[in-house]
């Protein structure tokens, strides 16, 4: 399969000017740490930074932290 699983990168809180911010009011995180790759993935590794666009893929909640599954080709840019 060609899935990748992300950590997603933490949303601030708080605005740039110190204005806290309700959570329906953040924007969704468009970034995140690769954690786990599916056996056809060639141009991904663990432990690499990888944007996608906003609103993609399947969101879960495991021990408090928020982790995305996407497809590989959906990927907007890979850093490594």
């Amino acid at each position: 399969n060609r899935n990748i699983v992300l950590e997603l990168d933490q949303r601030p809180e708080e605005s740039k000017g110190g204005i806290v911010l309700p959570s329906q009011y953040s924007e969704a995180p468009t970034e995140g740490t690769v954690t786990s790759v599916g056996g056809q993935v060639d141009t991904v590794s663990v432990g690499d930074v990888v944007g996608f666009p906003a609103h993609l893929g399947t969101r879960i909640v495991i021990g408090g932290k928020e982790i995305l599954l996407i497809e590989e080709p959906k990927a907007l840019y890979v850093r490594g």
